[in-house]
């Protein structure tokens, strides 16, 4: 059995979600020049813009690679993890990240994962400035401290 093309599934899929070109622009954030080389078929999307499609046009990844698997989405279920007392601002990230187009959760991730991570490498630097083993300034400290405040100096 010959496996279809990416070019083909694509194509397909979004004439069953009844998707434009542009709508898939939209959804998955890449760009247009690009996603037309994909469904011309002069390129083949790397895995995390084929993730994209997928999930935009709500398709399994598998079958938009042209494997002979079903089209839909298997519905997995999820057991309850255990329960969370959240606090309003968290429920209220949470409902604003549900909202997202999962390229732009992709971005949120990132940055609030840089986030964590500069919050804990600050936490590190407070703690270091504590330590009575090595002699600090008041200079020194401000000079980290601006380190630590400077966005430019977090930029991936």
């Amino acid at each position: 059995m010959k496996k279809s093309e990416t070019k083909d599934r694509i194509r397909e899929a979004m004439d069953i979600r009844g998707f434009k070109q542009t709508d898939l622009v939209e959804k998955t954030g890449i760009d247009k020049g690009q996603l037309s080389s994909y469904i011309s078929g002069k390129y083949k999307p790397r895995q995390n813009n084929l993730h994209l499609i997928a999930s935009a046009l709500n398709v399994d990844e598998a079958w938009l690679m042209g494997f002979d698997v079903p089209m839909e989405l298997k519905q997995e279920s999820y057991t309850a993890t255990p329960s969370i007392d959240l606090i309003p601002v968290e429920i209220q990230l949470l409902t604003d990240f549900r909202s997202l187009s999962d390229f732009n959760k992709v971005k949120a991730t990132k940055y609030v994962h840089t986030l964590a991570e500069s919050n804990r490498m600050e936490s590190e630097l407070r703690a270091a400035h504590e330590r009575t083993d090595i002699e600090h300034t008041a200079e020194g400290k401000a000079h980290d401290l601006a380190i630590m405040d400077d966005d430019d100096e977090w930029k991936e």
